[in-house]
């Protein structure tokens, strides 16, 4: 919330939070959105849930003292004695070394049990472990951050021959895709099993890039 007073954003404290998708090192990442974000809250544990670095572009990284500043930030929780839990997602799976040097307290897990106040559980993961096995292959997943990079630079070019605020084309085809192609209602319902596989009562992921909070089947 905005102070009038200050015009300073109030912190506020949480038991967990979960961020997933910062993207950070690719062109379409909002950085400074979830700086902003980051600076006014404080928590107990905070659980990255996968595909908070993208970094497949080599010589085509996009990365911003902005980018240096969320991390410093997401370093200030553990310091505080927040516990770190990075949860690997698509984009992340091979960059541990990656973790360890900018988020060196942080602990590297595929999956983790988040146990909430109300003493349910939940079953806390990336999603990517619910696309279809083609999604799923190393090799599809560097050839569509390249062509992400591709399209979004395109985006960019033509933004600055049009008009203030107008759509970026190729990132609301490249967001629409990701939509059809890998998530809807079966993706969801592959995750409500393995929460339940995993005797937790519900699920907590990234990866679609569209939040919401759902029910199935109680």
């Amino acid at each position: 919330m905005l102070n009038r007073n200050s015009n300073r954003q109030a912190v506020k404290h949480h038991r967990a939070l979960f961020i997933s998708d910062l993207h950070l090192g690719a062109a379409g990442s909002k950085a400074q959105d979830i700086l902003e974000f980051l600076k006014c809250c404080r928590a107990e544990a905070v659980y990255l849930v996968g595909d908070i670095f993208d970094l497949w572009c080599v010589g085509n990284v996009h990365w911003t003292s902005v980018h240096n500043d969320v991390v410093a930030e997401l370093n200030r929780f553990s310091n505080e004695g927040a516990r770190l839990i990075y949860l690997v997602g698509n984009h992340d799976r091979y960059s541990k070394e990656v973790v360890q040097k900018y988020l060196p307290k942080a602990e590297f897990l595929e999956s983790a049990i988040h146990e909430a106040a109300d003493k349910k559980t939940y079953l806390v993961l990336h999603g990517d472990q619910a696309d279809r096995r083609l999604f799923r292959w190393h090799f599809m997943t560097v050839l569509g951050s390249r062509l992400d990079a591709l399209l979004r630079g395109m985006d960019h070019r033509i933004a600055q021959n049009k008009p203030r605020g107008q759509k970026k084309v190729f990132g609301h085809l490249i967001d629409c895709f990701t939509y059809i192609a890998a998530m809807g209602e079966r993706f969801e319902t592959l995750l409500v099993f393995a929460a339940d596989n995993a005797g937790a009562d519900g699920v907590i992921c990234g990866h679609s890039h569209r939040p919401g909070v759902r029910t199935h089947d109680g």
